[in-house]
């Protein structure tokens, strides 16, 4: 697993949201999340998101053959990054869920925490704006966020 600091597991962190757009920097908020998680005592949950859009610029009579193909796609990445997790997780009170939504990601992640309790979200610091979107959301609706970012660096040693 990740070098981590030691951090003291709260209680009150049961529920993490995770979103992920299958690349490396989604990939190490998971483990870092996994790994702040493995001493946990009482029953957590990490929910995946993916968002995907279609593009309205598509054909009109292609609109709900793009949507399903684009979901069915986001679910099997969904699914194989939830096998990796589940291989990864020694504990056995944390479960491992996904959800695949169309719509933007501060749209779908609003929705959520809307929905459901969720106690902290995970985001990895890519090349893309959607960590400042979300911690911009995050900070309205006082919910804690961790950005989590592996540098360049990292990844040529693993490599």
């Amino acid at each position: 697993m990740l070098e981590t600091p030691n951090l003291l597991y709260s209680e009150r962190m049961k529920n993490v949201l995770i979103p992920t757009d299958f690349s490396s920097q989604s990939r190490y908020s998971l483990e870092y999340i996994l790994d702040f998680l493995q001493h946990s005592t009482v029953p957590a949950k990490i929910l995946l998101v993916n968002t995907y859009i279609v593009e309205m610029n598509s054909d009109p009579s292609q609109l709900v053959t793009l949507n399903d193909e684009l979901k069915k796609k986001s679910k099997a990445q969904l699914e194989q990054e939830v096998l990796w997790a589940r291989s990864q997780c020694m504990n056995p009170l944390v479960s491992i869920e996904a959800a695949s939504h169309m719509g933007s990601l501060n749209n779908v992640i609003l929705n959520i925490l809307r929905r459901e309790k969720i106690d902290m979200v995970a985001i990895g610091k890519g090349n893309g704006s959607h960590f400042e979107q979300v911690s911009s959301l995050l900070k309205k609706q006082g919910c804690p966020i961790l950005i989590t970012h592996k540098s360049e660096f990292s990844q040529a040693i693993e490599a």
